[in-house]
Parts: structure tokens; C-alpha cells; sequence
């Protein structure tokens, strides 16, 4: 089986203030230039009106270069304030792998740092405000690091730091064979996931295997993925944050605006089915869930969570080709919940 090697593009941000520019020349001088190009965000240069329009641009021109340093073989790093989800929005359909660094600087210092450059009251808090925005966002991607340099005397310490987070995940990611990972979606990742999305604020149903193992309070077999049924107008949101943590479309012949699959080259993919329903509980849009379908509860681990109710999930494991699986899932069930064994399991 052919290897698909992808290649890193590691971004160390942070507010005005944190120690970029002086991290920067340090990993100029101790990355090997064979291996690593290291750029300023900042050196294409800077209008006056530089804004949010000019960040997007200038990250996809450090994409662009990141994809010709990748065909000579060279990850680039880049130092300056980049927004994370404006960086995987860039990296649509690229085989890079983004990585990033925050440098954390407690307000305190942060104030008294700018205060030394002249820099008015309302522009430091502005900066406060900036930097707990980009840590929040830095936090939410699957490859980040956090670098509290208050724990640090001298630049060349943290320079030393991320130099070892840099040569770890490069060795990692340099190595890593996408077509020979097996699909699964383990319990970890499963619990990371229901915890960022409720963080979030995203209300999700869980269906298929996972759905039918909440039910039954246990986990009963390996699961390729993870079923979900979601409101429609909750899936920008919940697209945005999976993409930050490494997952990608996964092309299929019957992917559709309202289902779809989104993978990660773990072997993770989460198969996602979305709806709109009226005010009258009445679909009308997407996936043709009855509303009483979607308010079962269940358990995974110690954590409560909506699923499939064991009657409609029994129902939903007819008129299909079943296999070995559905069967034992529908056994299960019905020996759990005393309902009666579906016909066509009969031949099983």
C-alpha cells in the first residue's frame, strides 16, 4: 500500500507583546534550513488598513507557500498573529497538516510591556481581549501548545521548546500512513468530541452503533464512526470546529448538503445527518427524522446523552441488507427493552 506523506505548516502566534519576533530568529538559527523555512507572518507587508480581509489574504499566500516548500520536501513555520480558523479555512483540500503554537503572556505583563511602547489604555485592553480570543481558538485545533512564557527566564528556552514540540510532530506527521489507518472511532475521541460540542452549544443526537451501544450503557464492539443527527442551522458551527481539529469531507457517492461525512487521518470520521423541523415538529428540510425519534437518552461512560429511542432504533435497522452487526445490535436491544424481534432478523 503506497504511503500519502503530508506536511506540516506550524504557525507560532500571539499578541503584540509575547516575544514572536525574538522566538522567530532564534528558530531561524537553530531549525536546519534543509528541513524548515521560517517566515514572518508580517513580511509581505502591512497596509495601514491592514484588517481581517488583509489576514485572510496574506494566510493564503503563506499557504501557497507552505505547498511549494512541501515539493521540496520543507515544513514552514511561521511567526505572527494568525487566526486559526482562518487558517483551516485556507487549507481546504491541501495535504497540510497545520500545527499551532500559542505564546501566553499574563495580562499584567502584556499592560506593562505595551505601556513601554506608548500604547493608550484602550488599546492594551483591546490586546488583552485579543490574545484570550486567540488562545481560545489555538485550544480548539488537535495539534496546539500552549507556552506559558512566564515559566521561562530566557527566549532561547522557549525557542528550545518549540523546537522539540516542532521535530516531534514533524517526525509524527512526516511518517504517518493515511490509507493504512483504520476507520474507528474510539471512545476517547468520542468523548472529546461530545465535550466540544457542548461546550458549544451544539445539541447532537446520536445514532447507529454508538447510539445503540448508549442505550445499552456499555460498549459492545469497535464503531468505524459516529452517527449524529443535528439541526441544520448548527452545522457551519459544528463543520468549523471539526475542521479545526483536523477533519476533512470525506468524499462519498451519496453525500448530500443535509448528510455527509467528515473524516481526520486518525481514522476518526463522524457521519452527519441534518434536519430542520417546524414549529409544528413537522420536517422541512433535510433528513426525514420523526420528531419522536430524536429524544431518546442513553449513556456512554458516566455521560448522559441524546440518542435514537431503542424502538426507533430497532426500526431503523429494517429494510436494508442487514449484516452480522445489526443483527447482535438488535438482539440486544430487544432483549433489553422487551421488544419484539423484527421479521426479517428472523434468519439470523
Amino acid at each position: 500500500m503506497n504511503e500519502i506523506l503530508t506536511m506540516s505548516i506550524f504557525f507560532i502566534t500571539g499578541t503584540s507583546g509575547s516575544g514572536k519576533s525574538t522566538v522567530m530568529e532564534l528558530l531561524k538559527k537553530q531549525l536546519p534550513a534543509s528541513h524548515f523555512a521560517v517566515h514572518d507572518f508580517d513580511e509581505v507587508g502591512v497596509p495601514s488598513s491592514a484588517g481581517q480581509a488583509w489576514r485572510i489574504a496574506t494566510t493564503q499566500h503563506w499557504i501557497k507557500q507552505a505547498q511549494q516548500y512541501a515539493a521540496q520536501n520543507k515544513s514552514l513555520v511561521i511567526c505572527g498573529v494568525t487566526v486559526p480558523s482562518e487558517v483551516m479555512e485556507a487549507i481546504k483540500n491541501t495535504a497540510l497538516q497545520p500545527c499551532f503554537a500559542f505564546l501566553k503572556i499574563d495580562d499584567a505583563t502584556i499592560t506593562q510591556r505595551l505601556q513601554a511602547r506608548g500604547w493608550s489604555e484602550q488599546l492594551i485592553q483591546d490586546n488583552i481581549n485579543w490574545a484570550h480570543f486567540l488562545e481560545s481558538q489555538v485550544t480548539s485545533t488537535q495539534q496546539h501548545l500552549i507556552i506559558e512564557t512566564s515559566n521561562y527566564r530566557k527566549p532561547i528556552d522557549i525557542a528550545n521548546q518549540l523546537i522539540t514540540w516542532i521535530n516531534n510532530l514533524e517526525h509524527e506527521v512526516k511518517h504517518m500512513s493515511h490509507t493504512s489507518k483504520p476507520k474507528e472511532m474510539d471512545l476517547s475521541e468520542l468523548l472529546a468530541l461530545l465535550t466540544l460540542f457542548e461546550n458549544h452549544g451544539i445539541i447532537i443526537i446520536i445514532d447507529g452503533g454508538w447510539g445503540v451501544d448508549a442505550l445499552l450503557e456499555k460498549q459492545t464492539r469497535p464503531h468505524e464512526d459516529l452517527d449524529i443527527a443535528v439541526d441544520h442551522r448548527q452545522v457551519p458551527l459544528l463543520r468549523t470546529l471539526l475542521e479545526a481539529r483536523g477533519y476533512k469531507d470525506v468524499p462519498r457517492d451519496d453525500t448530500r448538503e443535509c448528510n455527509f461525512v467528515l473524516g481526520d487521518d486518525k481514522g476518526h470520521e463522524v457521519d452527519v445527518h441534518s434536519f430542520i423541523f417546524d414549529e409544528n415538529g413537522n420536517i422541512t428540510f433535510g433528513v426525514p427524522y420523526p420528531l419522536e425519534s430524536l429524544q431518546g437518552t442513553g449513556k456512554i461512560g458516566d455521560r448522559v446523552v441524546r440518542c435514537i429511542p431503542p424502538d426507533w432504533m430497532v426500526q431503523f435497522h429494517t429494510g436494508y441488507a442487514l449484516d452480522e452487526n445489526d443483527y447482535r445490535d438488535v438482539l440486544a436491544l430487544c432483549q433489553k427493552f422487551n421488544l419484539p424481534l423484527p421479521q426479517e432478523h428472523d434468519r439470523y
